[in-house]
Formats: C-alpha cells, structure tokens, sequence
C-alpha cells in the first residue's frame, strides 16, 4: 500500500520542470542549517548564480521572514513548531512530521528529533543518520502521509502546501492511537516511521541527484 503513496510522491517532487524550484529550497536549507541565522534573499540568490526574481518566485507566497525581510525558512525553518530538528547543535523546525525525515537526507546530516503525538502528546524522538534510522521512541511510533500528491503542485502555486498539507502529516504514539484519526481521514495513511524514513530518503536521493544537473 505504501508503494503507490511513495510513487505519487516521486511524480510530483521528482520532475524535470521543478529541479530548479528544488534547487532553491535545498540551497535555503543548507545555508540555514550552517548559519542557523536568518538568511538575505541576496546572500541566498548570489550562492545560486541566480536572479533574485527568479529566487524569490520560487519561495514565495509561503517562504517565512523575519522583520528585516531576511529568510527563516520555506518546510525547514528557524521559525519554532511542534516538529524540532536538531542538526550540527542547531535547533530548526519542519512544517510537518514527514518533512524531519526528509529534510536531513537532503543537507547530509545526521538529527535528532523531538515531536509529539497528535492524539495524547506525548513525547516523539528519534536519531536518524542520512541513511538510516538508528533510535525511535516510542519505537510503537506512527506518521502519517498524503496518499495523493498529484495535488502538491497545484498547493504550491495556490500558496497552500502548508495549510493543506502539511497541516494534517503528524506523529502519533502508535497505529492503535492514530486508528480514529486516520478513520476521520481517509486521504492520508499511516505508515511505521522506519517505513515512512526508507520512502521519504529514496525520494530525497532522486531528487537531490536531479538537482544536481539543474
């Protein structure tokens, strides 16, 4: 079942036509987990060889800023939420549970997470290298993924990925305790996090490598 969910996810984030936009974003999250400052959207669009128009498209309408109009983050950001991940001592946050398994696939660098679950909020961590998954407590632990991301793009350009999205992607403390949730919402499934962190790192490589090449 989880096999058609990852196969939605790669057509949507693994194009041709959005290598650049991801070229952007992964740049964004590199120099954010390096700094762990705010970043200039020129000091972002001079380390791409890029045009700050061409930056700033891709980022906006949902890129966060501080009030000096520097970048806090786009998916990983400075900006605290429920999802912390600590990576190089640095504290960042993601915008949705999925995303702090992807997110350290793509900088290169081994996290720790600490999260909640939805339903009894209780505490969620994790260690996870780049390739692997090497601690979860409760080990019981849950996420839960779109199962249609035919729509990703259609948020992006609505400005709504994070409202629509990532807004209903969590932890929970196990299948048993997300049962009546993911009832209650059927466009998304509920996957182990070891399941989840194995789908979301074959994505990230292949995009990554296509990133690469724009």
């Amino acid at each position: 079942m989880s096999a058609s969910v990852f196969e939605s996810m790669k057509t949507a984030l693994v194009e041709p036509e959005t290598a650049f936009e991801w070229k952007v974003i992964h740049h964004l999250w590199h120099m954010l987990v390096e700094s762990a400052t705010p970043i200039s959207l020129d000091a972002l669009t001079q380390a791409l060889h890029s045009s700050r128009e061409r930056v700033k498209a891709v980022l906006e309408p949902e890129a966060e800023y501080d009030q000096f109009g520097n970048l806090l983050g786009w998916g990983l950001t400075l900006r605290p939420t429920v999802h912390q991940v600590v990576l190089e001592g640095h504290s960042l946050y993601a915008w949705c549970a999925p995303d702090t398994l992807y997110d350290p696939v793509v900088v290169n660098r081994s996290a720790q997470i600490v999260s909640q679950c939805l339903v009894t909020g209780a505490r969620i961590e994790m260690t996870l290298t780049p390739d692997r998954l090497l601690r979860l407590s409760p080990e019981a632990a849950v996420v839960s993924i779109a199962r249609d991301w035919s729509m990703f793009q259609r948020l992006k350009e609505a400005g709504c990925i994070r409202q629509e999205g990532c807004n209903s992607q969590f932890f929970f403390a196990s299948r048993e305790v997300a049962a009546p949730w993911a009832f209650e919402h059927p466009d998304f499934i509920v996957l182990p996090v070891e399941e989840a962190f194995e789908g979301l790192r074959d994505i990230a490589l292949q995009q990554m490598a296509q990133v690469a090449h724009a």
